[in-house]
């Protein structure tokens, strides 16, 4: 929106009235400048909210990259809470991903429908096996970098909504996607590339070459006549 805003700010000045033609061009391209600059505007701030998260360590929400762990130790003392930070073996690799020294330990999403107690060894995703994986959901250290690498793909399928919907002791009414509409966002594209695009399906420039001439019109015009002197138009 301050890049919009910033737009209708921004007004057109020149020493000649533009054509219609070159208006359209000019229009065109402040709006291209519009929105580039609130592509590279949200990359900065999001780049730096992740930064601070990661050099800080907060621990997510939903315990992907810290995991809460109590010990009792003495019998009727309060039983202390440690926070071990997550490590993970992902698929087919044969190294521990760790959320503190790495930045992403991305892995696709699953569901798994079983109690495992908690410890302080890495989860082996080649021995822990998901009940079911989820359609175009990605698994990360952060949520954010989670959202970046997924799609709505599953929005797309009843089938898949229901799964994770049936998880659920309270009941919600979602409605899927509808992938009949036309967009230029196919249902499998990861959402950074839409957020890369601001979710925008297209910019329709409908400028007003009538107002702008209202706005700009010329308070008089004046022209030169060069014409090379001959002596006999003149006796």
């Amino acid at each position: 929106m301050d890049a919009l805003q910033e737009f209708s700010d921004n007004p057109l000045f020149s020493y000649t009235a533009f054509s219609e033609t070159y208006l359209e061009i000019k229009t065109q391209a402040a709006l291209q400048d519009a929105q580039h600059t609130a592509i590279d505007r949200f990359a900065r701030d999001f780049t730096v909210i992740q930064a601070i998260s990661l050099i800080n360590g907060l621990m997510t929400s939903v315990a992907t990259n810290f995991v809460a762990i109590t010990v009792p130790i003495f019998e009727n003392e309060p039983i202390p809470v440690f926070l071990v930070q997550t490590a993970y073996q992902l698929p087919g690799k044969n190294h521990t991903c760790s959320c503190h020294t790495e930045q992403s330990c991305q892995t696709p999403a699953g569901l798994y429908l079983f109690d495992r107690p908690e410890s302080y060894q890495p989860y082996d995703l080649n021995t822990v096996i998901p009940d079911m994986t989820i359609p175009g959901i990605m698994f990360d250290c952060l949520p954010s970098l989670m959202v970046l690498a997924s799609s709505l793909e599953c929005f797309y399928d009843q089938s898949c909504i229901d799964t994770i919907l049936a998880l659920y002791t309270r009941k919600f009414n979602i409605s899927i996607l509808d992938e009949t509409r036309m967009s230029h966002f196919p249902p499998k594209m990861i959402l950074k590339e839409i957020i890369d695009q601001l979710f925008i399906e297209e910019i329709l420039n409908k400028s007003s070459f009538a107002v702008y001439y209202e706005k700009c019109a010329p308070i008089a015009c004046s022209y030169t006549c060069s014409n090379a002197f001959h002596l006999a138009k003149y006796i």
